[in-house]
């Protein structure tokens, strides 16, 4: 209900704007009061890349899993191995790089810092510059 409630009275703005046409520009002031830890200002925000890292890290956990059920030299590494699941499961988090505990104002804050350091990215579409903002902050932090 609560996020219904983000959605009707925060997005309204993009609403004319369909998910492929948001650049990163559109999101930088709400992502900015995120950051700043005003989740009502910056609730369209929050909401974005919390779906965004929702998929981001499904899809690194389903690339594991991938990697080992369709290639064979990965499978075989995990032969007779009785634990082999949770060896694959260990390799997620480095996957996605994203801390275990971590926040959506973090990443709030990191998107909005990866603008600042490069504003030329600003008109591209707001999931390749998170993207990179999130490989360039979370994952030069992992230890693999």
């Amino acid at each position: 209900m609560i996020r219904l409630l983000f959605l009707l009275v925060f997005l309204i703005p993009f609403s004319a704007i369909s998910q492929d046409q948001v650049l990163a520009e559109n999101l930088e002031p709400e992502c900015k009061l995120a950051a700043d830890g005003d989740f009502q200002g910056g609730g369209a925000c929050i909401l974005v890349l919390d779906g965004f890292v929702n998929g981001y890290m499904n899809g690194a956990k389903r690339g594991v899993r991938v990697a080992f059920l369709q290639d064979r030299q990965n499978l075989a590494t995990t032969q007779g191995m009785p634990d082999a699941w949770r060896r694959v499961n260990r390799l997620y988090p480095s996957a996605t790089c994203l801390p275990e505990m971590g926040t959506t104002k973090q990443v709030a804050d990191v998107f909005v810092t990866y603008l600042i350091a490069n504003p030329h990215r600003r008109k591209e579409h707001y999931g390749k510059v998170l993207t990179d903002a999130i490989e360039s902050y979370f994952c030069a932090r992992v230890q693999p």
